[in-house]
This record gives C-alpha cells, sequence and structure tokens, in this order.
C-alpha cells in the first residue's frame, strides 16, 4: 500500500545518518537536507522567480535492534512532518534549539536532487548543449549529492581541513 512505500530519498537519509552514526560512534547524528521551499498553500508560487531552497535538520536516532522496515516508515514520517517548516529559515529552526548562534547546527548535508528535468526542452536543433558543469560551492565540511535516475548517481564533497589525509575517502 501507499503507506507502506518508502521514498528514496528516505532510504537514502536512513542511509547517511546509519553511516555517519558508525563512523562517529554516536546514536543520535543531525545532518542538513535541501528543500525546495516552494510550498503549495502560498497563492501564486508556481509564477514567482528566484531561489526558494531551505535546509532543513534531519534527526536520525541509530537503533542496532530496530528493525529496518519501520525504522525507516518513522523516518518517513519525521521528515514528512519537518516539510511543515520547510519555509523556515534555519537561523530561525536553530533559535529552538540549544545549540548556540553561531555554531552549526550540523557539519554534513545531503542533497536529494529529484527535480524533473525534460530532455524534451531542448531537443530543438537549432540549440546544442556540448559541455555542462555545475559548481555547488557549499561551507559545509561534507556534501553527499543523490541524483536519482536509471542509475542512482551519488558524489561527495569534503572539506580537507576537516579530515586527516584519506579519511575521507
Amino acid at each position: 500500500t501507499d503507506a507502506q512505500r518508502l521514498t528514496l530519498a528516505t532510504v537514502l537519509a536512513g542511509a547517511w545518518g546509519l553511516l555517519l552514526g558508525r563512523y562517529s560512534g554516536l546514536d543520535d547524528v543531525l545532518f542538513g537536507t535541501v528543500v525546495s521551499g516552494r510550498d503549495a498553500a502560498v497563492p501564486g508560487i508556481e509564477s514567482m522567480l528566484g531561489l526558494f531552497i531551505h535546509m532543513l535538520p534531519v534527526r536520525v536516532q541509530v537503533d542496532d535492534d530496530a528493525e529496518v522496515w519501520p525504522w525507516l516508515r518513522a523516518l518517513q514520517a519525521q521528515q514528512a512532518a519537518a516539510r511543515a517548516r520547510q519555509t523556515t529559515p534555519l537561523a530561525e529552526i536553530q533559535s529552538f534549539t540549544e545549540v548556540p548562534a553561531g555554531t552549526p547546527l550540523f557539519r554534513s548535508v545531503l542533497v536529494y536532487q529529484d527535480y524533473p528535468f525534460d530532455a524534451a526542452l531542448f531537443s530543438d536543433a537549432e540549440l546544442s548543449i556540448g559541455f555542462v558543469r555545475a559548481a555547488d560551492p557549499t561551507h559545509y565540511p561534507l556534501v553527499v549529492t543523490a541524483i536519482p535516475g536509471p542509475e542512482l548517481h551519488l558524489s561527495f564533497e569534503y572539506d580537507e581541513a576537516w579530515f586527516e589525509p584519506g579519511a575521507a575517502e
């Protein structure tokens, strides 16, 4: 049933949380995730221009004794509830925590890029795109980007100042 389906974003968030937990030795980890911030409830949002993305914290509690399926379903429900705050600036979200202002809420980010891309938009014979390179600089020490498709593409970026040589690899 639909209630039992898991999104790929949830599976990836769970995997990232488990990985961070295993490498850090912590059973409670927090990382950021990017959300679109385009709330359908805002009148006229579909015609507005601009960058609406926001960063939301994702808290994953690692429990070695938990059954995977219920644990992931709970994580998915948690993420769905967090979407209600997708237009709230991260600084405001942080103000509700005990983390002091100026201290990062998290140091790693999971970016799940699932926006639709229609290749037909670029099928005009007069338009040719030969090379595309995207650069998304970030101030987070560790970023994993997941791009779904026929094959899942994962990329990792890290700040060498935060890691021992070879540790991130």
